[in-house]
């Protein structure tokens, strides 16, 4: 039986932030960039990495990004707003590769 070894990424925070218009969004290129790194520090690579343009940054929201590593496996990223201002964190728990 041959096992699959995932290697989940470490935490990484940062805040990620876009202001136009009187809202604050969160910028979807940094956050990209922050799970790109996460990943490659646990020891995978990124082939594509998705996150959603227009979020509005808000205490206690989540959204999802969604990634292909250079193996083949795929899944997504829940990455959590800590405040107003764009502040994000990803924990090895938030990662779901299939």
């Amino acid at each position: 039986m041959t096992r699959s070894r995932v290697v989940l990424p470490v935490l990484a925070a940062l805040t990620v932030v876009f202001a136009g218009c009187g809202t604050t969004k969160i910028d979807s290129k940094k956050a990209e960039g922050l799970i790109k790194r996460s990943i490659a520090q646990a020891g995978n690579r990124v082939s594509s990495l998705h996150c959603p343009k227009d979020v509005k940054a808000k205490s206690g929201g989540t959204f999802e990004c969604t990634f292909q590593l250079t193996d083949g496996r795929h899944g997504t990223v829940t990455v959590h707003m800590t405040n107003n201002s764009g502040h994000v964190t990803v924990h090895p728990s938030d990662y779901h590769v299939q």
